[in-house]
């Protein structure tokens, strides 16, 4: 079974330096860059991840350590994730 990524590792790439989750020049930033993003970081990431691209990470406690790269963030997010649905107003 050949399921699609729900979100590429460019689009991880993009969230962590708009938001600038990632100081450095963006050249610097490569899949196994190591990422250390402490806690409020981590929580505007996933708030930013849900928003932009209704994510849902489902998540327990060991795997709050596995957002050290992008690669990691890619792994986590097709394990974990969950396509959630956009709200639309019908008015």
């Amino acid at each position: 079974m050949n399921e699609s990524p729900l979100i590429s590792k460019e689009a991880i790439k993009r969230l962590l330096l708009e938001n600038q989750l990632f100081v450095s020049r963006p050249d610097e930033l490569n899949d196994d860059s190591l990422i250390m993003m402490d806690s409020l970081c981590l929580i505007w990431f996933l708030d930013m991840l849900e928003h932009r691209n209704h994510i849902h990470l489902q998540l327990e406690d060991g795997d709050y350590e596995r957002f050290d790269s992008i690669h990691a963030i890619y792994r986590l997010i097709q394990e974990k994730g969950v396509m959630i649905k956009r709200h639309t107003n019908t008015m």
